[in-house]
């Protein structure tokens, strides 16, 4: 200690680099995280045989502990990443571990030299011969339904709404608090109650998890919460009001953590590798309707029960019904599909009225399109259109250069058709299966004349190895922040200095920023600050002729180029003067401050 891990310089293997992750974090924090995981059910079983009235507060300290989870939860992103750097974090957090594990080192003492222990201690072999094996796959199968449900929920949130703290963090709230309510007070837990909003919030993701754009920000993060709090409940009440009694708590956590850990192994592991899209978010929905629809055999009215039955039956008969018939109404357009570690990747054919392209959707966001007609095939088109700001740099600096540029993010492959047979394009790009259906469903590759050579891996890591003889780029491009995940490490001070180390005196940094959710201009601008550079910022409506809205920073020191009256017309002035500056390093980065209000979002 302290611990730390850099992620970004992982050399991830094309096949399976959530291995190359686990593996890393394991090596990194799996000792101490294994340590203070399982001292909560450890500590737990000794207050139950050392305590007279253990019985009655047996599950209360279970859900106490899960009340300490969530405070550091909500502090973190509030408290500590805004006001810490990384270093100092890990520092803090080292010193508190070291106090943590001596108080728990003299707790172990103060109970082991106690003779009652001993007395009190049951048989291992006795406790599993007691409980039914039926039981303890039910409660695995609610643990693990309970984890799938979590983490189906937080990707299809951090996949269509920006990944900023709270966002990550409120599913696991939400996860927590529901164990909170239901161990501290079973009586909590209305099961009919709790499926009726559970089936309903069921119904309005079968929408939502295909049409998020339709669903403004804070429909999406209600309707997802209202899911997966109900649904947590359901699973988590069922525990709590399964629970043995305290001579079975080892069994009983033991058994939880058994489903909690499928669970996740299902949905970051399994999933990817036999699924082309984020199906465990249905599969999820899906099997909380059946274990409630287990328990209504304890009602004791028959009618009662009848109605139950049909009821809840119907709405699990509507719920696949639906599911399936918008998934089929939403995937007509598909061409092509696929989902790996780094999410889902669909080629799609649009053809209505005048619109008639490929298009390369990466979630629900698209990374490029091209048209489907012959005559047109060779023009690019949305955000890297000849009216965009990336357009307009690159035939300013044609008019006087060969290009050799670089750029991070592969997409359709849509740049390459400004090369030109002197021209030198080199793509970085970290998500293989880009690499493979820019190659495959679209053909700006194939058609342009200029050099072109694809990078695997990591932007950032991949520029840093790249050989210092080789000659400089004219014009860098980092379009990597299309969607509403960010990948801080490549908008750092650190990040910025490394692109001007590999451009020419006279070269051209852009940036492409359109985002739904998030103003990265301000971070722009500091390091433009730092650097001592220029900035011209261009905003493109969606009205421009072969473009999307789209929105790009050019950062230079070349005057010629910053006067270039193309440029000049078309840039929009004053947003840069009135934008504020927020540094990143990489050592401290926060997109809260970014977050764009209420009135830019709707």
């Amino acid at each position: 200690m302290p611990l730390s891990v850099e992620l970004y310089q992982l050399n991830l293997s094309e096949e399976l680099p959530i291995l190359d992750v686990l593996t890393t974090l394991f090596f990194a924090v799996g000792l101490p995280y294994t340590l203070l995981s399982t001292t909560v059910p450890m500590l737990h079983k000794w207050y139950s045989l050392n305590q007279s009235d253990a019985e009655s507060k047996s599950y209360y300290f279970y859900a106490l502990s899960n009340v300490g989870a969530v405070l550091g939860l909500i502090s973190y992103p509030f408290l500590i990443e805004p006001q810490l750097t990384i270093g100092l974090q890990q520092t803090i957090w080292s010193v508190f571990y070291c106090v943590y594990s001596f108080f728990l080192l003299f707790i172990i003492f103060k109970i082991f030299s106690d003779k009652k222990l001993t007395s009190k201690t049951v048989k291992v072999d006795e406790l599993v011969t007691k409980l039914p094996l039926r039981l303890q796959a039910y409660w695995t199968l609610l643990a693990l339904t309970g984890v799938v449900l979590l983490l189906s929920i937080t990707n299809a949130m951090t996949q269509n709404i920006p990944p900023v703290p709270f966002l990550w963090i409120l599913p696991l709230v939400i996860y927590l608090t529901t164990y909170i309510i239901s161990f501290s007070n079973v009586d909590a837990y209305r099961r009919w109650l709790t499926g009726g909003v559970f089936l309903l919030s069921a119904l309005c993701i079968v929408f939502l998890y295909h049409t998020s754009t339709m669903f403004d920000l804070y429909s999406q993060i209600i309707i997802y919460c209202i899911a997966l709090g109900s649904g947590c409940m359901i699973c988590h009440g069922e525990l709590a009001k399964s629970a043995p009694k305290e001579e079975y708590l080892t069994n009983f956590y033991l058994t939880m953590s058994v489903g909690g850990f499928f669970g996740g192994l299902l949905v970051s592991v399994v999933s990817p590798l036999i699924f082309d899209e984020f199906l465990e978010l249905p599969i999820s929905i899906f099997l909380t309707m059946v274990l409630l629809l287990l328990n209504v055999k304890e009602e004791k009215s028959a009618r009662h029960l009848k109605l139950q039955q049909i009821g809840g039956g119907t709405a699990v008969a509507l719920f696949l019904l639906l599911f399936f018939m918008v998934n089929s109404a939403y995937k007509k357009f598909d061409v092509y599909s696929t989902r790996s570690f780094y999410g889902t990747l669909t080629v799609k054919d649009i053809n209505i009225g005048d619109i008639s392209e490929r298009r390369l959707v990466d979630g629900i966001t698209s990374h490029g399109a091209q048209s489907l007609n012959e005559d047109e095939k060779h023009l690019p088109l949305a955000y890297f259109s000849h009216q965009s700001g990336i357009g307009l740099l690159l035939n300013s600096v044609k008019k006087a250069n060969d290009l050799n540029m670089g750029i991070i993010g592969l997409g359709t492959g849509t740049l390459a058709a400004y090369g030109d047979a002197q021209d030198s394009i080199t793509f970085y790009e970290l998500n293989p299966d880009v690499i493979r259906v820019a190659g495959s469903h679209f053909s700006y590759l194939s058609d342009t004349k200029a050099q072109v050579s694809t990078i695997l891996g990591d932007g950032r890591l991949s520029l840093s190895k790249r050989d210092p003889e080789q000659a400089p780029f004219n014009v860098f491009v980092v379009d990597a922040f299309s969607s509403d995940s960010i990948p801080k490490h490549l908008l750092t001070i650190e990040a910025f200095e490394l692109y001007w180390q590999n451009l020419d005196k006279d070269g051209v940094l852009a940036l492409h920023i359109s985002n739904n959710y998030i103003d990265l201009l301000p971070v722009i601008k500091a390091a433009a600050i730092e650097l001592e550079t220029e900035l011209v910022y261009f905003s493109q409506g969606t009205n421009a002729e072969e473009g999307s809205s789209a929105d790009w920073v050019l950062m230079t020191k070349n005057r010629d180029l910053l006067y270039d009256k193309a440029l000049l017309n078309a840039s929009t002035r004053g947003v840069i003067e009135n934008t504020n500056e927020l540094l990143w390093t990489d050592n401290f980065s926060s997109i809260a401050p970014l977050l764009k209000t209420k009135w830019e979002l709707f």
